[in-house]
């Protein structure tokens, strides 16, 4: 089973994250909010995987953030050592980069591309918003 990069609060979680490399640039940022897991429930990483397989990505590529769980000495730039990220249903304006981006379009600033989308939950329930998700991903990473 593989699992992505996360930043967590290391000091709390050390045995049930991957931590991010500071020196290394992923193919893709995953930024998500979920209170209920410090990391990331079975079935959000079972759909995240389908979606960035969808892609040609493997998790392994992605450098996932929940930001409920965010290590709060870490710098927020570490969310934008991608070129591409995707957040699903968290609004990146509090972490310095203000959007004014439609959900599931690719909204482009500075050396970065962003897709806004509803959460994994969501998706998880909507067909509607798989098929926007999955036209944003088309365009993104074309």
């Amino acid at each position: 089973m593989e699992y992505p990069h996360a930043v967590v609060f290391p000091e709390l979680y050390q045995n049930n994250a991957y931590f991010i490399d500071e020196q290394r640039t992923y193919e893709v940022a995953i930024v998500l909010a979920d209170n209920t897991t410090v990391y990331i429930d079975e079935a959000q990483r079972e759909l995240l995987a389908k979606i960035l397989q969808s892609v040609k990505l493997s998790l392994l590529k992605a450098k996932v953030i929940n930001v409920e769980n965010f290590d709060p000495t870490a710098p927020p730039q570490l969310i934008f050592l991608s070129e591409k990220v995707i957040s699903f249903g968290v609004d990146l304006s509090s972490y310095g980069h203000l959007l004014n981006a439609e959900k599931y379009q690719v909204t482009p600033l500075k050396e970065h591309q962003y897709i806004m989308a509803d959460t994994l939950g969501e998706i998880a329930e909507d067909k509607q918003k798989k098929i926007q998700l999955w036209q944003g991903l088309k365009q993104m990473f074309g």
